[in-house]
């Protein structure tokens, strides 16, 4: 008759065994993801896409300025054109 205890035990083996394996290749695919992160960081691709991203940046404040301007200036022209209608309407004969 075989013993369960034994029996049990050897299985406790694999899963010992299971579980150092996952925890070993785990260790390893973080080195080498952080290995892989660097090498990308260095390719020129990568700076490529930091120099694209810091143009986009620099455009968006360009743009957001030019618009504050564009804004202001056309606040200016309005309060003109009411200002020259206000005089004409002063000045027209029809108001003598």
């Amino acid at each position: 008759m075989v013993d369960l205890r034994e029996q049990g035990f050897g299985f406790m083996k694999w899963i010992a065994a299971a579980f150092l394996i996952i925890i070993t290749m785990s260790a390893c695919s973080h080195h080498s993801k952080h290995e892989r992160q660097q090498r990308d960081q260095n390719s020129a691709a990568f700076k490529a896409g930091e120099a694209a991203h810091e143009i986009a940046n620099h455009v968006a404040g360009a743009a957001a300025a030019a618009g504050r301007k564009l804004e202001d200036s056309a606040r200016k022209a309005q309060e003109g054109w009411k200002a020259k209608d206000q005089k004409d309407r002063g000045n027209s004969p029809a108001s003598q």
